[in-house]
């Protein structure tokens, strides 16, 4: 037997290597990935009044912007092109007790897309300078559906229109993307009426660490499965 292993010996002893380096490899792929991103949503509001909710993690204090491209289209960091037409979105934002930190109804030319048929910048961006540590959670709405209160208990104010129609009377879609971006985890929440009544059971987009992990967690059965299937030929 040891005969017949010993020109193999060094083929198991760097299969295990291979397979170790490849390990720390992806675990050190994961762990970047666990840290700040930008993690994309999309999807489309049943109604004008829909408000949709998501939170966001950050483990230390930090820059965060939060942004939408929906109204006016335009081209993400990560290059995904996102079309023009949906609703003149508002964004807020509350603590972990529900209190409201800021909001944005139109972003700054600079800041967001003009679109190409009304001429208007109606998508949002909001900048969290410095956010301390903590889980927050973001509402994303049609215009004028503000918050009621300083509490996310409050409610919101619903939007008076239908048809998803914008300020200027132009007929949108309910269609939404938005991106947090510099945050460690995020995830969608719910879709609520203005009385905070649940509409619809959301689905959660995984994050750019979730998916990490899972590819992680593949590729090293896989690689467990192949080094055991050589090992059994080998002895064989």
């Amino acid at each position: 037997m040891r005969a017949i292993l010993g020109p193999f010996k060094n083929t198991l002893s760097n299969l295990s290597l291979i397979t170790k380096c490849t390990i720390m490899g992806l675990a050190i792929l994961f762990s970047l990935q666990a840290k700040a991103a930008d993690v994309p949503f999309n999807g489309s509001l049943p109604n004008d009044d829909a408000v949709l909710l998501f939170e966001f993690t950050i483990s230390t204090a930090q820059d965060v912007v939060l942004r939408t491209y929906s109204y006016a289209g335009g081209t993400t960091p990560d290059s995904t092109i996102v079309p023009s037409g949906g609703f003149d979105p508002i964004l807020s934002v509350f603590d972990s007790n529900g209190d409201l930190i800021g909001s944005n109804d139109d972003g700054a030319p600079g800041q967001v897309n003009q679109d190409p048929v009304t001429g208007s910048y109606f998508d949002t961006y909001l900048e969290l300078i410095a956010l301390p540590a903590g889980t927050y959670t973001v509402a994303v709405s049609q215009f004028s559906n503000f918050p009621a209160g300083s509490n996310l208990s409050d409610g919101f104010t619903g939007s008076g229109t239908t048809n998803f129609m914008d300020i200027n009377g132009d007929t949108r879609s309910g269609s939404w993307f938005f991106e947090a971006q510099n945050v460690d985890a995020a995830a969608v929440d719910d879709v609520i009426d203005p009385d905070g009544n649940s509409l619809a059971d959301p689905v959660a987009v995984p994050t750019m660490a979730h998916w990490s992990l899972a590819v992680l967690t593949m590729l090293m059965i896989l690689i467990a499965r192949r080094e055991t299937a050589v090992r059994k030929t080998i002895l064989s």
